[in-house]
């Protein structure tokens, strides 16, 4: 063991780069994806609108603003077909009096955040809404 750990002390001396891609280059390509991966994600959703009333349009508007999503042209009829391929990951269908219908195969990371933007669609203040965002609340500050 001790002669382990003085042969690699003497890598270490003998040549500086081994300290370096060993210990510092990992963590920093580390850190680099970390930053970079998680932001590569785009979902596929189908928006059918069979209402052309100001709400119907308002709510396919507040879903093409979505971030991460991305709107695929789909038939009301290859609906199925398309969310078993993979194809898509849900899809909306918007019908005449302006109720929308979240179709999907189960539970779906983005159908919560849809169903957030269809709900602040429906309200008057649906240009104020973003989806991550957190409230600002102050501190009661009392002696």
């Amino acid at each position: 063991m001790k002669n382990i750990i003085a042969n690699t002390w003497k890598i270490f001396k003998r040549n500086k780069e081994v300290f370096y891609l060993i210990t510092i280059q990992p963590v920093m390509i580390f850190l680099l994806m970390s930053f970079l991966l998680p932001y590569t994600k785009t979902y596929n959703i189908a928006v059918i609108n069979h209402s052309h009333t100001e709400q119907g349009i308002r709510i396919e508007n507040a879903l093409e603003n979505l971030e991460g999503v991305k709107q695929i042209e789909v038939a009301k009829e290859a609906i199925t077909e398309k969310l078993i391929g993979g194809n898509i990951e849900l899809a909306v269908v918007i019908d005449e009096n302006a109720s929308a219908e979240i179709i999907s195969l189960g539970d779906s990371e983005i159908e919560t955040a849809v169903d957030l933007c269809i709900r602040a669609a429906y309200s008057d203040e649906a240009a104020d809404v973003s989806v991550n965002a957190v409230p600002k609340k102050g501190l009661p500050l009392s002696n």
